[in-house]
């Protein structure tokens, strides 16, 4: 688990990001060839992020707008597009603030990337909302926000501190590694793993395979219509319901 101090920064970055009037803005955009490439990485800080991944792509085009209610914090907002070896980097970065919480001047880019969907992404973002559509897997390390991921055709590993998830369409595994605060829902995909959840509901919908929960500590569990088997290995507080499991249910016993 993350430390308090994690904690306790990501919940309150919204909050400080919305406080943001915007009252200045400008364009940013990057681009490079997709050439040998077999991994693309995305790196946010403050802002919303949306990947959408498109067939036949000969580059990652990114673009985006750059927000601050201070001017001369724009020509620190940048969007950069670069190589490393196999991967293709598009990075954003914007100024920090000042004491402890390095986002409290408002400053963020909002900005979006295409993909090809024939590749795999990995996203590592800070704070803001994320929209993840149409590519071929995907990892996510998020501070806070929420997380929506729809139409994947491998796996999807997803590491989060706060904020809702919600996962619909995906071919492969669901990994839930790790979730702190929000409720995850997941709906049609091959098989689902939660490996440790703290706090928030869990709704799992239509899973060709099986639906394990290692540690959730508290929240409902609702599980529906399951193709392999359903355990909850260790639960706190909160309800567990499950309807339609066709291979075997392992739950722990209430007192």
């Amino acid at each position: 688990m993350r430390s308090v101090c994690a904690l306790l920064l990501a919940s309150l970055a919204p909050a400080a990001i919305a406080s943001s009037d915007c009252r200045y803005t400008a364009d940013r955009a990057a681009a490079i060839s997709l050439a040998g490439a077999k991994r693309i990485v995305i790196l946010a800080e403050a802002g919303s992020l949306r990947v959408a991944g498109q067939p036949g792509l000969a580059e990652v085009r990114a673009s985006g707008t750059a927000c601050s209610p201070e001017r001369e914090l724009l020509d620190d907002i940048r969007l950069t597009a670069t190589r490393s070896g196999a991967d293709i980097r598009i990075e954003a970065t914007t100024p920090e603030g000042t004491g402890l919480f390095p986002w409290s001047h408002g400053a963020r880019l909002d900005f979006s990337v295409s993909v090809p969907a024939e590749l795999p992404i990995v996203v590592e973002d800070d704070s803001g909302p994320i929209r993840i559509e149409n590519v071929a897997a995907a990892v996510v390390d998020d501070d806070s926000g929420e997380i929506d991921i729809r139409n994947v055709r491998g796996d999807v590993t997803i590491r989060d501190d706060s904020g809702s998830i919600r996962v619909v369409g995906v071919g492969g595994m669901v990994h839930v590694e790790d979730d702190d605060s929000g409720e995850i829902e997941i709906e049609r995909a091959g098989a689902v793993r939660i490996d440790d959840d703290d706090s928030g509901s869990i709704d799992i919908r239509d899973i060709r395979g099986d639906v394990t929960i290692r540690a959730d500590g508290s929240g409902s569990i609702d599980v529906r219509n399951v193709g392999g088997s359903f355990t909850v290995e260790r639960d706190g507080s909160g309800g567990i319901e499950y309807e339609n499991v066709r291979g075997r249910v392992r739950i722990p016993e209430k007192d």
